[in-house]
């Protein structure tokens, strides 16, 4: 497998970049080869499915894989990849604030009663954009159709665990960035279903 992904990445290199002489539709046929050296690629790569987690096992079990805890009717676990809200930005209007503390700025997103607010962090090791608050109450903040508010709760746990009596003893669900716990996703249920999700 590794050899065949060696073999691909080198035709697509050499695919990709066309020799002086190279005449335009020549150069649209490299492209076209290349396009196709991606679905093969992608088609020889097995998909991998996380399998669900059993939620007895892993309370039980202090050293498991997902840091898992419940308490007073939350549970806690490890790590975004599991489950992960993607934001309908169409649905959001962006306006910018700056920070009175040190003088930051942050985009602000609102959308009905939703909102969501980010701040690029240029530190070396991370440079990239931190969605560090946000409230979701309307079910067109949301791109995922997996993941809907008014969802009954048990639907919900269904895409991560193995049925378990445990569903009953919790009313919100917090998933953590990473094992450090600085960033946390909640899942607040209401009854039964879905009410609203909050980032931290």
């Amino acid at each position: 497998m590794k050899y065949f992904l060696l073999i691909a990445s080198s035709i697509l290199f050499t695919s990709c970049n066309p020799s002086p002489n190279q005449k335009k539709g020549e150069v649209l046929e490299s492209l076209d080869t290349v396009s196709k050296m991606e679905q093969i690629q992608l088609k020889a790569i097995p998909e991998t499915h996380s399998p669900k987690i059993d939620l007895d096992a892993a309370l039980a079990d202090e050293l498991d894989d997902h840091l898992t805890d419940l308490r007073e009717g939350v549970l806690g676990l490890c790590c975004y990849d599991l489950l992960e809200v993607r934001l309908n930005y169409d649905y959001f209007r962006e306006s910018v604030e700056i920070s009175e503390k040190d003088s930051m700025e942050i985009k602000v997103y609102r959308g009905g009663k939703s909102f969501f607010k980010t701040y690029y962090n240029d530190h070396p090791k991370v440079m990239s954009v931190i969605l560090f608050s946000g409230r979701l109450l309307e079910n067109e903040a949301i791109a995922n159709p997996e993941i809907q508010l008014g969802m009954p709760k048990n639907q919900l746990l269904n895409l991560l665990f193995k049925p378990s009596p445990l569903f009953d003893k919790f009313t919100q669900m917090d998933i953590y960035e990473n094992e450090y716990g600085d960033a946390y996703t909640s899942y607040v249920f209401a009854g039964d279903s879905l009410a609203e999700i909050h980032f931290h």
